[in-house]
Formats: C-alpha cells, sequence, structure tokens
C-alpha cells in the first residue's frame, strides 16, 4: 500500500528522529543505518527538503535534519511528495467490479481504504521512533 520510496522516506525520517540530539546527518550515514542505496536516498531526501520537512547543508558539517519536532510531522506529510495518501479506491484494484459501486467488498475495501488515511494523518514520526521529546 506504500512504495518502496515512501517506505525509505518513512525509515530515514524515523531514523533522524531518533538521532535528533545530534547535529546535522550526513544522507550517506542515513542510508547506511536505514539499507537503502545512498543514491536512491539523497533523491529522496532533497525531496523531503523540497516539501519543508527537512533542512539541509552542503560541507563538512552539512547533512539533514528535521525542520520541525517529530511529534509535530505526520506519516502522511512524510510520504505527500511521493505519493496521494488520500487515494479513495478499491485496495483489490477492483475497478472492473462486476457488482459495481454498491459490491460488499468494494464497499469494505473503502473503508479500509479510509482508515489507512486515518492512521497516516494521526500518526507522528515521534510515534514511531518512540521518541519523548516532543
Amino acid at each position: 500500500m506504500i512504495s518502496v520510496t515512501g517506505q525509505y522516506a518513512i525509515r530515514a525520517v524515523v531514523y533522524l528522529a531518533e538521532v535528533q540530539g545530534e547535529c546535522k546527518t550526513t544522507a550517506g550515514r542515513i542510508a547506511a543505518h536505514v539499507g537503502v542505496p545512498a543514491n536512491y536516498l539523497a533523491k529522496i531526501l532533497h525531496a523531503l527538503v523540497h516539501a519543508g520537512i527537512l533542512d539541509s547543508a552542503r560541507g563538512p558539517h552539512g547533512g539533514f535534519r528535521l525542520l520541525r519536532p517529530a511529534g509535530d510531522l505526520m506519516l502522511a506529510e512524510v510520504l505527500a511528495p511521493f505519493e496521494d495518501t488520500h487515494v479513495r479506491e478499491c485496495v483489490l484494484n477492483r475497478t472492473d467490479c462486476p457488482h459495481g459501486p454498491g459490491c460488499h467488498s468494494r464497499s469494505r475495501c473503502l473503508a479500509l481504504s479510509e482508515e489507512i488515511d486515518l492512521f497516516l494523518r494521526a500518526t507522528s514520526i515521534a510515534d514511531l521512533a518512540g521518541c519523548t521529546d516532543v
């Protein structure tokens, strides 16, 4: 339900929340810790900078850090640069459902989609990182 890119973004942001007391963290260090190819992660991190989720700086003391406290940053915000988190479609991808919009399975799938959306909007990065400093 969440793309690989979205999963990598979450892993990187959670890691940054866990090391938030430190100076900026390099893309290479983040990639090594979360097990993501460094070049691919660098593109993800820069997209998060453009989305206003991360701050970055170049140079020997450069790297990435969260712009806001982890408790104020929701999963939906982290995923937004990479995917539509408000998709309301059948999770079974039944666009050609023989029973039409009233299909019992379709309505249950849509309900699941809404629950996932609620989870993404209500779960903070601090919730996942176990941060106490929110």
